[in-house]
């Protein structure tokens, strides 16, 4: 029908997505001029350098791939050859590329960037596929043991603007995965309170990764947190509270969590969670509890 309407054949497009196997993988070079102002981005395709299938394979891909520089999204058009060269004339240097923008041309690519070009890809790309690839990017160069200690502070606030920023809540939750990556304990005052008031503010599984990161400390003085977030009305967040309750070793753990039992829940989650967080408090006062939970088929 496309083909009718338009004149135009798209078998390419069929051979490509549909009768061959494949997956586009890409190393891409940029580099700036900055006597003449051009920008260069170098595409070589080089997913066929280790073809071991009896199934015919594409040889090279083509389409249109969206490439954000800066503040502005460029469109580049992919030819079916083993390298492509884009060149953008009068241009300032841009602090950060993002070739692919949002990933919606099916591949894989190696582009190798500076620790400058990820923090402002994190703080300043529009898409938020790329700025999770540049704090995944960041931790790694952070946790490197030649990384200067003003380089990890750096990422560390860049991390916590994103998680205190409006985007998404799973988004904002795997960048507070990534700040757990970056900070050992023991947590200094700013990473505490950070993680109590999304405690306090958040809900599912944003609050349940905060006390989850929380608990890590085992430290008794937040028990009182934890006790409360046993009342959630999220299961996630009940299940990570009677574990940060249970490493606390508190002297109020084991009453709590055995009221989980008499709490009713969907296909026992409270009882689940009861488990839990008695496993990391190790009270042998919770034996006969978990032979009865055995018993019960």
């Amino acid at each position: 029908a496309l083909e009718q309407v338009s004149g135009e054949s798209y078998q390419w497009f069929f051979d490509q997505w549909i009768y061959k196997i494949g997956l586009a993988k890409f190393e891409i070079v940029k580099n700036y001029d900055a006597t003449i102002q051009r920008l260069t981005i170098q595409v070589k395709q080089i997913q066929n350098s280790e073809n071991t299938t009896e199934y015919e394979q594409v040889a090279y891909f083509e389409g249109k791939i969206s490439v954000e520089i800066g503040d502005k999204i460029e469109t580049v058009i992919l030819k079916p050859q083993q390298e492509n060269t884009f060149i953008f004339e009068k241009i300032s240097e841009p602090e950060f590329v993002n070739f692919n923008y949002q990933q919606t041309f099916l591949c894989e690519s190696n582009f190798t960037k500076s620790k400058e070009e990820y923090l402002a890809q994190l703080k300043k790309s529009k898409d938020v596929l790329a700025k999770q690839v540049a704090f995944n990017e960041l931790v790694k160069l952070a946790n490197d043991s030649s990384a200067p200690l003003e380089f990890k502070v750096q990422v560390k606030q860049a991390l916590t603007d994103e998680i205190n920023s409006t985007y998404y809540w799973r988004y904002r939750m795997l960048a507070l995965g990534a700040l757990s990556r970056v900070t050992s304990l023991p947590y200094d005052a700013a990473m505490i309170q950070l993680l109590k008031s999304l405690i306090e503010n958040e809900k599912y599984w944003l609050k349940s990764t905060a006390i989850g990161i929380l608990g890590k400390t085992s430290d008794s003085s937040f028990t009182d947190i934890y006790i409360n977030a046993l009342n959630d009305e999220s299961d996630r967040v009940i299940n990570s509270a009677a574990v940060a309750l249970g490493k606390t070793k508190s002297s109020k753990a084991f009453t709590e969590l055995m009221k989980l039992e008499s709490k009713s829940s969907w296909k026992n989650q409270n009882r689940i969670s009861a488990l839990n967080g008695l496993q990391f408090l190790a009270d042998e006062r919770a034996v006969p509890y978990t032979l009865k939970c055995i018993e019960d088929n």
